[in-house]
């Protein structure tokens, strides 16, 4: 099945995070990057959103964290923000609890 340009198994049920040898950021699916920021979220929870970028970065494999890298995981951040998945309280994102 394709998905935003990005082309997943059939029978996909979970989204992997993998980190790549020569990442581009152009060629990570957007559920990769969500789940990659829930990974981080759920190791530190609240935390500022310009480390929140900086450490998945990291979890992809970028030694260095470029404009257009954070403008893409800052998308999916916003996407996040939107769909009630994600909070920003007083400038530290954290992810929504269940038990509201």
């Amino acid at each position: 099945m394709i998905i935003d340009d990005f082309l997943f198994p059939s029978n996909w049920t979970k989204t992997t995070v993998r980190k790549r040898v020569n990442p581009n950021i152009d060629l990570i699916s957007k559920d990769e990057i969500e789940e990659n920021i829930k990974i981080v979220l759920n190791f530190i929870s609240p935390i500022n959103q310009k480390e929140l970028i900086k450490r998945a970065s990291r979890n992809f494999g970028f030694k260095s964290t470029s404009k257009k890298t954070s403008n893409k995981i800052n998308e999916v951040i916003d996407y996040m923000f939107s769909k009630q998945i994600i909070n920003n309280n007083n400038g530290e994102i954290e992810v929504i609890s269940k038990d509201k």
